[in-house]
């Protein structure tokens, strides 16, 4: 009525009340970097190798950009992950084996697992897997591969408890301010740097956290 629409009655005013969301476990970085990859076809929030960024102070590794460079039966230790698996047979007596793609940051590289090491290491072959992989650079046909001796999962790596660097000749002053700010005083690692001159040298011995900027200042 036009009493209705003019008078002073309050609103008909309807209460909302918030929803409760269940609570839930925060979602763990492996399953982010999983539906990722899955959805976008690359790792976003993170990536699997970024947890082993520490190796390149402590580890003599080789990079999949290398191995172009590298001669015919070169021996070749790899730190990445295995973004494809290919699954196949012999001819010979019909037993099953698998050619990976391991990829790191700068490339990557196919890499064979003969049957008899296949059997000991299937458990081991997931996509998107860090793995630590020794093995030979094989040339055929202008193609290289990496025929795998030893696989082992990244994560048997254990943490360094002291970093050695050499800086006997280094005089530029950012490179050793760089150094200088990444010391703590009781860090995760021992850092021994060795100084003054390159015959005999002096030793300082420092404590240090092995973070991305740590790695990169004492990598340069």
């Amino acid at each position: 009525t036009q009493e209705g629409l003019f008078g002073n009655d309050e609103p008909d005013l309807k209460v909302f009340t918030a929803t409760r969301l269940p609570e839930v476990e925060p979602v763990r970085d492996s399953e982010k970097m999983n539906w990722e990859k899955e959805l976008l076809g690359m790792f976003v929030t993170t990536h699997p190798l970024d947890a082993f960024n520490w190796t390149r102070l402590t580890h003599r590794l080789n990079y999949a950009n290398e191995f172009e460079n590298m001669r015919d039966q070169s021996k070749a230790k790899f730190l990445g992950i295995i973004s494809a698996i290919k699954y196949t047979h012999t001819k010979k007596d019909n037993s099953k084996m698998a050619i990976l793609t391991i990829e790191d940051f700068s490339g990557k590289i196919d890499s064979v697992v003969f049957p008899k090491k296949y059997e000991q290491v299937k458990h081991m072959l997931v996509e998107s897997k860090p793995v630590l992989v020794s093995g030979q650079l094989n040339i055929k046909d202008e193609r290289r591969s990496l025929i795998i001796n030893e696989i082992d999962v990244a994560s048997a790596l254990s943490r360094p408890k002291k970093v050695v660097i050499d800086i006997c000749g280094v005089k530029d002053p950012v490179k050793l301010n760089c150094i200088k700010e990444v010391l703590v005083d009781a860090g995760e690692a021992e850092l021994e740097i060795r100084y003054g001159d390159k015959k005999s040298p002096q030793r300082k011995f420092k404590r240090i956290n092995l973070t991305d900027e740590t790695v990169d200042c004492l990598r340069e």
